[in-house]
């Protein structure tokens, strides 16, 4: 199976800490936060788009080199890669800027394998690209994106937990994540009847 893995949310949990920084950001400024529970800065925070740069600039370097591995993404993945499968991270350029050093140093950092490695802002092209077959995110955004093929797990966090499609599959941990793999069928045959339920709500 080929198996796309977003970095952000899925194999680190940078999810509190930029909470934190930007409360930081904003009280410091006097701004206020006005949806802690968002993924996307711009609907956190009242900044403008000179200040979201700013941000951006001053505190994505503190991210990622503060974020922490989740408890056993790097246990489970080499072990699917053992199995046979091929692991392709996917992560957006945004952010990062052009210099991508600092996300391969990570990775070294956190024992972090895998096969290849795309810096992309359209996720939905590269996974139809690279054909995946399952990928595996906290953006639920892209997972609107994604022809129905292309079997989605959710990474559940506080800004997704009341996400529903029917290509999407919600997981709560890498060793969750390993489990509805190696028990592939009987996952789809869940995901399929899920689909099937939800059509005839429609």
């Amino acid at each position: 199976m080929r198996i796309g893995i977003d970095i952000d949310g899925v194999i680190n949990n940078v999810d509190q800490l930029k909470l934190d920084y930007l409360y930081q950001f904003c009280v410091t400024r006097d701004k206020k936060i006005k949806n802690a529970n968002g993924l996307i800065i711009s609907r956190m925070a009242d900044l403008d788009e000179r200040e979201i740069e700013e941000f951006q600039t001053y505190y994505r370097p503190l991210l990622l080199r503060n974020a922490k591995a989740r408890p056993f993404a790097s246990e489970v993945i080499d072990q699917l890669m053992f199995e046979g499968h091929k692991i392709i991270l996917m992560t957006s350029e945004k952010g990062y800027g052009r210099d991508h050093t600092p996300i391969y140093q990570w990775l070294i950092k956190n024992d972090i394998h895998y096969h290849e490695i795309v810096f992309t802002r359209r996720k939905q092209y590269a996974c139809q690209s690279y054909k995946i077959d399952l990928m595996i995110d906290d953006n639920y955004t892209l997972f609107q994106k994604l022809p129905p093929n292309i079997c989605c797990f959710c990474y559940e966090t506080r800004y997704n937990r009341f996400y529903f499609q029917r290509n999407v599959i919600h997981v709560h941990s890498w060793y969750d994540i390993y489990d509805k793999i190696t028990n592939w069928d009987q996952t789809i045959l869940d995901y399929e009847r899920r689909k099937i339920r939800n059509k005839i709500r429609d």
